[in-house]
Order: structure tokens, then C-alpha cells, then sequence
């Protein structure tokens, strides 16, 4: 995604090439754990309008009972509804760094920067774009609001639980993603159902869950510590852009300041609400 935002660079930069800003961007996409999971093709639209961008959304259309074939059929109501991304959001950092010349002459310190700056930007991003989720989940879809309890035999029955709301509200098959802390992970795994099983012990031994429910489970840090989220592709509308990156040195210091800055916005528009589930859960 990144790949496509627009940066810029002061004419008082002293870093050639453009090393840092290509090792921040080499690797980001790479990154991302939550992000992929949405909607970012209102993207070029906002670059194009500026800081957001109107979009059309319709309503769920659904049969009702009639009585006889001749008989008028009433209409049902349908209005066209015009949600707005915005992008409101603004994240900044300046790094001060003491000897530019190691920064010119040295990879290794370049990417040490650039690896916190990535790292940085992915996080806030993700976890942007979960609370977005989080707060646009239909009530109906907020799961266990007095928080379910959740250990080693529990675990599994609170994921088939959010499973079967999405079924509920129709949400197809084959892309629900499924946002788990890494405690919670470690419950699952811990379940009684994957003992004796050859399946299981690899489960066990790699830590990795792969796909459990309908839900491709995904380790994350990004959301609270006591909310699962699940969503399907798409159900959150993200955009943002990266506003400005630049190096200043100051007239009255022997050092230079790495300054970044993006914006970014999401929302979740009209019946995506129902694509996405949440379960609170406590801990013994």
C-alpha cells in the first residue's frame, strides 16, 4: 500500500538517495498484520480531493411475504445513503540524531532507524484500524459485553460462537479474519482438542494456529487485551498518506532531527457493521 503514497523530502536534506525513506518503505507492507484486512481503494480517490472522499452506500435489499401473484406489490423502502472517509488523523515523529555522516556511510544504522519507523507506522496503523472495527461492530455483533470467561477449555467455544454470528448475518465463507492477543493464542492452543493428534502437536510446536472455525487466526498486539475481533475482508475502510519526511539540521546544534509524518482515516460504512464480530472475554 505505501508503495503508492507520496513523500517528500526538504532541500536541506543531506541523506542521498533517499536511503532512509526506501529502507522505511522496502519492508512496511510486510509488516502489517491487520491492515490487509482492509479497504484501501479510496486511497488515490482522496489523494486526488484531498482529505476525504464521499461514497455511495446501499442498503440491504429483502423479499417480503406477498398473498396472491396479481396482487400490487408494495414498495419497500430503499434510500441511498453517502458516507464520507475522512482523513482526521495525524501521527508525527522527529528523531534526533547526533552524527548524520554515520547515517550517509553506514547501512547497518540506516536500517536501524528505518526498522523503527516501519515498525512504528505498521503499528499505529493496525491498531487504527482494529479500534475502528471494534467501535463500528453492530451492537447484535458485540458479543459477551459482561465479558465471557475465557481459559484452555473455554477458548474454542467462544471462537464457534463468533463464528456462528457471522454465519448469522451471512458474512461468506473463505475470508474472516480472526485477530487474537498472543495470551488468548496460547489458550487455544492449549484446548483439549488437540491432543493426541498429529495436527495438534504441530499446532503446539510452531505456535502457529493457521485456521481454526472458518477464521484465519492472526497474532496481534494491536487490540485490547480483552476484546477477539473478527471481520471479513474489506468490512473496514482505511486510507491514509504519508504528509512528509524530511531531515533538518539545526544551526545551533551538532546533530540532525529525522522528522516523519502521516495521516490516516477509517470508517465503517452502513451494512459492514454486520461483518464484523467481537467477544469480551476475562481471565482466571
Amino acid at each position: 500500500m505505501f508503495w503508492k503514497m507520496a513523500f517528500t523530502l526538504g532541500a536541506n536534506t543531506i541523506i542521498k538517495e533517499n536511503l532512509l525513506v526506501k529502507e522505511t518503505i522496502r519492508l512496511l507492507d510486510k509488516e502489517f498484520v491487520i491492515l490487509p484486512w482492509a479497504n484501501t481503494e479510496f486511497e488515490d480517490e482522496i489523494k486526488q480531493q484531498g482529505d476525504s472522499v464521499s461514497v455511495q452506500t446501499f442498503p440491504r435489499i429483502q423479499h417480503t411475504d406477498g398473498t396472491k401473484a396479481d396482487d400490487a406489490i408494495p414498495e419497500s423502502t430503499f434510500a441511498i445513503k453517502k458516507e464520507v472517509l475522512v482523513i482526521d488523523t495525524l501521527k508525527v515523529v522527529n528523531v534526533p540524531v547526533g552524527d548524520l555522516e554515520q547515517i550517509q556511510s553506514n547501512l547497518n544504522l540506516i536500517q536501524k532507524v528505518a526498522e523503527q519507523i516501519r515498525y512504528d507506522m505498521k503499528d499505529k496503523m493496525d491498531k487504527f484500524i482494529a479500534d475502528t472495527a471494534i467501535a463500528g461492530a453492530a451492537t447484535s455483533n458485540k458479543l459477551n459485553n459482561t465479558a465471557a470467561l475465557m481459559d484452555k477449555n473455554t477458548a474454542y467455544a467462544l471462537i464457534e460462537e463468533m463464528a456462528v454470528r457471522m454465519d448469522e448475518e451471512n458474512v461468506p465463507d473463505g475470508e474472516r479474519g480472526l485477530f487474537l492477543r498472543p495470551k488468548m493464542i496460547s489458550l487455544l492452543r492449549q484446548h483439549p482438542m488437540w491432543d493426541g493428534f498429529r495436527e495438534g502437536n504441530q499446532v503446539r510446536r510452531n505456535g502457529k494456529v493457521g485456521e481454526i472455525a472458518g477464521f484465519e487466526v492472526m497474532k496481534t498486539n494491536n487490540t485490547p487485551d480483552n476484546i477477539m475481533l473478527a471481520m471479513d475482508k474489506d468490512s473496514v475502510n482505511f486510507a491514509a498518506q504519508w504528509i512528509g519526511f524530511d531531515v533538518r539540521k539545526p544551526s545551533n546544534a551538532l546533530k540532525s532531527n529525522i522528522l516523519s509524518s502521516f495521516a490516516m482515516g477509517a470508517k465503517v460504512f452502513g451494512e459492514n457493521s454486520k461483518r464484523i464480530v467481537t467477544s469480551k472475554v476475562k481471565f482466571s
